[in-house]
């Protein structure tokens, strides 16, 4: 019973993680992009 809660608890908080790491990549990557678009936007001065 032990072992069974305690599986359940590292897949959930494995599955916490590769959610977080997930989201937080995403989040820097769009970051990244957002980032580029206004220096190529300062630079051709368009926008």
């Amino acid at each position: 019973m032990v072992t069974a809660v305690l599986g359940a608890s590292t897949i959930v908080h494995f599955f916490n993680n590769v959610i977080f790491s997930t989201i937080f990549t995403l989040n820097t990557f769009y970051n990244i992009l957002a980032a580029e678009k206004t220096t190529l936007s300062n630079i051709l001065g368009t926008y």
